[in-house]
């Protein structure tokens, strides 16, 4: 699309994108985001306004020039596949939560990589890292969530212009291996707790902040 979504779900209970095994598949937005007329403030390449997985074997990609790359108005789950995403803002962004449980997901953002936040309700907005292998280079965050992220898995490696993982409220790692190659503050979370796992972290000012009072 040159002006809109290319994938633009109204209303449904759940939408599975699935990546059929050995297949290639690209989406795209080229231009700006025009007004659909219906009140939804349609900005990605991939718009839901319902749950949204991605599961699979094949491969995606998704490039938008001017917006975000794949945004839900409620909860993203990442099961497998392997996907590109290239935005000028966030590559990901979720209202409720960011779930990922494996596959391998390389994402490059003008803003953050992976975003969750939901203005209405404070404990929603979160991020799950139990698997996978994710890639980010990003302007702002790596991960951005409003309320808690917690990684229990997975292979992460993370450039960021401001926060490498950062958490409104916890902070949690329980496992995976986390590589941050640049960043302003590595891992940054109100409480920041870490029980697992291998960390890497390279920061211009902290390599882990504890913010909260």
């Amino acid at each position: 699309s040159s002006s809109s979504a290319a994938v633009y779900v109204k209303a449904a209970d759940k939408v599975f994108l699935t990546l059929a095994e050995g297949t290639q598949n690209a989406l795209s937005t080229s231009g700006s985001f025009a007004d659909t007329g219906d009140g939804n403030n349609v900005d990605g390449t991939v718009f839901s306004k319902a749950d949204l997985t991605v599961n699979g074997s094949g491969a995606l990609s998704v490039n938008s020039s001017q917006g975000h790359g794949i945004v839900c108005k409620d909860d993203v789950v990442l099961a497998s596949g392997s996907a590109t995403v290239t935005a000028a803002k966030h590559a990901i962004q979720a209202n409720d939560s960011v779930r990922i449980a494996g596959g391998s997901y390389t994402l490059h953002a003008g803003t953050d990589g992976i975003h969750a936040k939901n203005d209405e309700n404070s404990k929603l907005g979160y991020i799950y890292v139990a698997g996978g292998s994710l890639d980010i280079t990003a302007e702002s965050d790596g991960f951005d969530a409003n309320y808690v992220l917690r990684v229990d898995g997975g292979t992460i490696t993370v450039s960021a212009g401001d926060d490498g993982l950062h958490a409104e409220s916890d902070l949690t790692i329980n496992g995976g291996d986390i590589t941050v190659t640049k960043s302003n503050e590595g891992l940054e979370g109100a409480r920041v707790t870490i029980a697992g796992g291998t960390q890497d972290v390279v920061a211009s000012d902290d390599g882990v902040n504890a913010s909260g009072d």
